[in-house]
């Protein structure tokens, strides 16, 4: 139990501090002040009224990731084929529907779990359509992950046209770039603020900057890639 709430802080700590560009509904502009703690009442709220609970924002990302990688084990161990692995994928998005927040998180953390159990696959050639479908996904979910847009790019190459790829490694550069330029939010503070916080200060900073390391990573393939 203490491994999922782990990763999902560290999940929450990519996706709440700033995961899309100015027009993504997680950008400033489009949510407002969020706090990115799971212990506080989040502040936004949809059309309807509806204000998520930030408790309610953890077991759903909890349950997804713990889903996601129970399905990364089958189909690495063979027991599902990876269009088993992208209709599962999409049943455990569509079970996230009602909270506003996790409409945007759910996808995005699906995605790049699919995404990344994919890339790992040994027939790269066989499983390309979806390997395209989760690649857009994550592009068209603001994903700041270049390196996996990255490497799957390199796959689809011939697969999608070098038009497409080339819109698809924009975005991505887009996605990564405005994530790197925003501040960490909250979330420091959230742990600040709860001396019980399983996830120490100074572990969520490291995790941070790792994944801000492979971001920039990834960045520079696609530039490459792109000729920028």
């Amino acid at each position: 139990m203490k491994t999922i709430r782990k990763l999902s802080a560290i999940v929450a700590l990519i996706l709440f501090a700033g995961c899309g560009t100015g027009t993504d509904s997680m950008s400033p502009a489009s949510v407002g002040s969020t706090d990115a703690s799971f212990s506080s009442a989040m502040v936004v709220k949809d059309s309807e009224g509806y204000q998520p609970q930030g408790a309610e924002i953890a077991n759903a990302i909890n349950d997804a990731g713990t889903k996601m990688r129970e399905l990364a084990k089958q189909y690495h161990a063979g027991d599902i084929t990876a269009e088993d692995l992208s209709k599962e994928a999409d049943k455990i998005v569509a079970e996230h529907t009602q909270n506003p927040i996790v409409r945007t998180v759910i996808p995005q953390l699906v995605s790049h779990a699919a995404l990344s159990a994919l890339l790992e696959s040994e027939n790269l050639e066989a499983i390309k359509p979806q390997i395209a479908y989760h690649t857009q996904a994550l592009v068209e979910t603001n994903s700041p992950h270049a390196e996996e847009v990255a490497r799957a790019l390199e796959v689809l190459d011939g697969y999608w046209t070098s038009e497409k790829v080339g819109d698809v490694a924009n975005k991505a550069v887009d996605n990564a770039e405005y994530y790197l330029g925003r501040p960490a939010h909250k979330m420091d503070q959230a742990s600040k603020n709860q001396p019980d916080n399983e996830i120490p200060l100074e572990e969520l900073q490291d995790n941070r900057s790792r994944a801000k390391a492979d971001i920039g990573s990834g960045i520079k393939q696609l530039e490459a890639m792109i000729g920028r």
